[in-house]
């Protein structure tokens, strides 16, 4: 958590200085690489922000008892189709690449998180056929 206080602080100091406001001064070299660094900075703050966010998304997930595998690819399927659903709406929707990515990530990710609840159901379903043969007291 530290790191993501240190990258928030980094930023906000470089914005509050005026780094990255523009090429004002005709430097145009600085204001690339002052523009650089802002973006480089609020990435990883907002990358951080993610692990932190995946981090505690599978402890609540294996705090109620699902398999740390299940945790993990629900937590990496939910950021990537986030990422995916970012793209597109950046890029468009109609571009091959982005379609593709939503359906490989979707697909598995509708499944993660239906199969608990199928298989609930399937298992009570078994037990109702099942119920005519049993011992009846």
């Amino acid at each position: 958590m530290s790191s993501l206080r240190i990258a928030a602080s980094v930023t906000a100091m470089m914005v509050v200085a005026g780094v990255g406001t523009g090429p004002s001064d005709g430097r145009f070299a600085g204001y690339i690489t002052s523009s650089l660094l802002v973006s480089f900075g609020v990435g990883f703050a907002i990358g951080w922000i993610g692990v932190v966010v995946m981090d505690h998304t599978f402890k609540k997930h294996v705090k109620r008892k699902f398999s740390q595998s299940f945790a993990v690819g629900i937590s990496i399927l939910s950021g990537a189709l986030g990422i995916s659903l970012g793209v597109g709406l950046q890029v468009g929707f109609i571009n091959h690449l982005v379609r593709l990515a939503l359906v490989v990530i979707g697909l598995p990710f509708g499944w993660m998180l239906l199969s608990p609840a199928l298989t609930q159901i399937m298992g009570l379903v078994r037990y109702s056929l099942s119920k005519a043969s049993l011992i009846k007291p």
